[in-house]
């Protein structure tokens, strides 16, 4: 994973069990996802309660350092996600996607934390990364993975559409 070049995918399936209100600067309660490039330590959240006990009783996925901005609200987290990161190098974008269908965008450097503090570049970690109130946050987690960014599936068969035709026609030729 190169900054500012090729296409990536972070791709992780979870459903959060537990929530813990958020109880200061100091005290982050967060079901996280990192992963780094060569540059850049980057964060996915995901939060089971978005407004902590408020009105609303669905969820989010939040982005950047702490989890601070909302890449998406509303999620219903009674069965699990499964949640993509799509990186395009030549956009400098991050695409995010809940059950394959896209949320929105948000530029690479929105999701940056703020230094790698302790993180291994070019490496992904996931899991509990709640701090300071002494109690674990429990969730299901199905896979984390990395793949390259794959063509839509309408350009794939373009492609072999096309050389299909090509073959039909070199055939057509010989004879």
């Amino acid at each position: 994973m190169k900054y500012g070049t090729g296409n990536y995918t972070v791709s992780f399936r979870v459903r959060p069990l537990t929530d813990l209100p958020l109880a200061g600067s100091s005290n982050y309660a967060n079901l996280q996802v990192v992963w780094t490039d060569d540059l850049y330590p980057y964060q996915v959240s995901v939060d089971l309660d978005q407004d902590d006990g408020g009105a609303l009783t669905t969820g989010a996925i939040t982005y950047g350092g702490d989890g601070m901005g909302i890449f998406a609200g509303g999620i219903d987290w009674s069965s699990p996600r499964t949640i993509d990161v799509r990186y395009a190098g030549s956009e400098n974008r991050f695409y995010l996607y809940v059950d394959g269908v896209l949320q929105t965008f948000v530029p690479d450097n929105g999701i940056i934390r703020q230094s790698f503090g302790g993180f291994t570049p070019e490496r992904v970690s996931f899991g509990d990364t709640t701090t300071g109130q002494g109690v674990d946050q429990a969730a299901e987690w199905y896979f984390v993975q990395v793949s390259t960014m794959i063509p839509e599936p309408s350009s794939v068969v373009l492609l072999a559409v096309g050389g299909l035709i090509l073959r039909v026609a070199k055939r057509k030729n010989r004879s």
